[in-house]
């Protein structure tokens, strides 16, 4: 699938964060398209670390960042308000329960869970009056067809009320960076572009470097979120090599 412009997302999980500030303002000279935040609550994955409180400062640097917050929390329903609240413009949440890595069968929310978490943040987002997308995570053991049911698809136009604006395929498990791609995860994207028609965002999470992002463009794929590809040198040479690797990316919109 041709696309005139591939969104590349840089990943705060390799960032530094003891220069967070200069690291996020290099990369928004990069003029890249947004950021993505993981939150991880030490139950959905092992880890633990962003939270509201990142958003809210991030917005006070008045660098027009927009700030994709990437839910990776046990009880999204409950906790999906305050990340509006803290001023997120794009708020995914995953289909699964806990991460379960490795095993094909996955503890997954129900329908009407999933239903009422994205009606809940719209809802909140409609009395902020402010414009938030939400996506839909799924975990690389994880069918595709879990989520259908909450995308426009083929001949489904479901009220704005019901859907998704994006789907994100994790092409790794959940709660660390620097993993190997999945490259088996291509399948859901092809899926998703062929079979249902599915014609809106597609983001991947995990892996993502010059050659894996060629395949997964190539797939269908209209969002790259890279970390630790783009936040890998170090010292003055790290500086130099951000840049580098977003234009890297970048070059692939015409791929």
């Amino acid at each position: 699938m041709k696309e005139n412009k591939i969104k590349i997302v840089p990943s705060l999980l390799s960032a530094d964060y003891l220069n967070l500030r200069y690291e996020i303002i290099k990369i928004s000279l990069e003029k890249i398209d947004l950021i993505h935040i993981d939150i991880m609550d030490g139950y959905f994955t092992e880890e633990n670390n962003f939270g509201q409180e990142l958003i809210r400062q991030l917005k006070k640097f008045d660098l027009e960042l927009i700030i994709e917050s990437h839910l990776m929390i046990s009880n999204p329903k409950d906790k999906i308000e305050l990340y509006i609240n803290a001023g997120t413009d794009i708020v995914i949440f995953h289909v699964e329960k806990e991460c379960n890595e490795g095993q094909e069968r996955q503890n997954l929310h129900s329908p009407g869970y999933i239903f009422e978490t994205i009606k809940k943040a719209r809802n909140k987002a409609q009395k902020k009056t402010q414009e938030v997308k939400i996506g839909l995570a799924i975990n690389p053991s994880t069918p595709v067809e879990t989520c259908i049911g909450y995308i426009n698809h083929g001949s489904n136009h479901s009220s704005i009320d019901k859907v998704v604006d994006k789907i994100l395929i994790m092409s790794v498990n959940p709660g660390k960076g620097n993993q190997k791609f999945i490259k088996s995860v291509l399948k859901k994207v092809k899926k998703l572009r062929q079979d249902y028609q599915y014609k809106g965002d597609i983001e991947i999470d995990g892996g993502i470097n010059y050659e894996t992002a060629k395949q997964a463009i190539e797939a269908g794929v209209t969002t790259l979120v890279s970390g630790s590809y783009i936040f890998k040198g170090e010292g003055n040479f790290r500086r130099r090599k951000i840049s580098e690797q977003i234009r890297k990316l970048r070059s692939l919109s015409k791929y």
